[in-house]
């Protein structure tokens, strides 16, 4: 059950190896929680090199591989990152899978899946939506480049989502490492959820 994570904990796509915890421990000593979360996306920003989408090794890969590999190729490899760094640092994050409020509506054309991962850092007791890229997001919601999304479900990581529900987030975590799963999400309530 959600309720019973700190969100401290490693998923399967989150586990925390010795170079993620060392290089936590270098960007974040001394700082406090929200010098820490702006730290680790500096790092991200200068250090993880983006390349285009690849379908191959899409969710394939966990968040200290991908530090290890230095590159990423779209917003899950840049969460992951985020979220393990975070996690090592002692700041409980969310992995928060979401999709644009105009795809799920039919108003932009159809794509395979239009959606963007964000994540929820805890701060002072309170849980925050952030760009791992761009910072905190405006009025606390899921709002990328002034285009709102709808939340799917939060995780550990995208293996362990639990999905939103018109109550709150059910009780057993679903996994939504392929495409498929989230296109089959389109047809149904997130439309009533959002």
């Amino acid at each position: 059950m959600m309720d019973d994570l700190t969100f401290l904990e490693e998923g399967k796509f989150t586990r925390i190896d010795k170079a993620v915890r060392e290089k936590a421990l270098e960007l974040t000593s001394k700082k406090g929680d929200q010098e820490k979360v702006s730290a680790i996306s500096k790092f991200i920003l200068s250090n993880l090199k983006m390349r285009p989408f690849d379908l191959s090794i899409f969710r394939k890969r966990t968040g200290s591989k991908i530090f290890e590999s230095g590159f990423s190729t779209g917003c899950s490899d840049t969460a992951l990152v985020f979220i393990v760094l975070s996690r090592a640092s002692g700041i409980p994050t969310r992995y928060v899978e979401t999709l644009l409020e105009d795809w799920l509506t039919g108003k932009i054309p159809e794509n395979p899946v239009e959606g963007h991962i964000f994540v929820d850092v805890r701060l002072n007791g309170r849980w925050f939506a952030y760009e791992p890229l761009r910072g905190f997001t405006p009025n606390n919601q899921y709002v990328l480049m002034g285009r709102p999304y709808c939340e799917v479900g939060k995780g550990l990581d995208f293996s362990e989502i639990y999905p939103k529900t018109e109550g709150g987030y059910t009780n057993k975590p679903i996994n939504l490492q392929s495409i498929g799963p989230l296109k089959k999400l389109k047809d149904s309530n997130y439309r009533k959820i959002c």
